[in-house]
């Protein structure tokens, strides 16, 4: 199992980290890369959801992860992808946290 990782700044309650994981038929450096580049392009495709603070930058060391135990077993160093900027939305994206 694959992990990529994206942290996002410039919103309030930020800054953020999300993580993703993929399963493939072979978990190596090529899939690595298309996981990378898949998870660029969902934030890309949503960026004018955001606002023009906010970031995205996906992690280009992908994590291969055991799935029985958790452990990290290898990364990945993948092809550097560009930082997603938001295009436009709201500065206030995610809700405060009730106190």
């Amino acid at each position: 199992m694959l992990r990529v990782r994206v942290v996002t700044s410039g919103w309030i309650g930020g800054p953020g980290l999300q993580t993703f994981y993929f399963e493939g038929v072979t978990e190596d450096l090529a899939f690595a890369n298309t996981c990378v580049a898949r998870v660029r392009a969902a934030f890309a495709a949503g960026s004018n959801l955001f606002h023009t603070a906010y970031t995205a930058q996906v992690n280009s060391e992908v994590d291969e992860i055991d799935p029985l135990t958790g452990n990290v077993t290898d990364t990945l160093a993948t092809t550097p992808v560009a930082v997603v900027n938001g295009t436009g939305g709201t500065p206030n994206i995610a809700p405060p946290a009730p106190h």
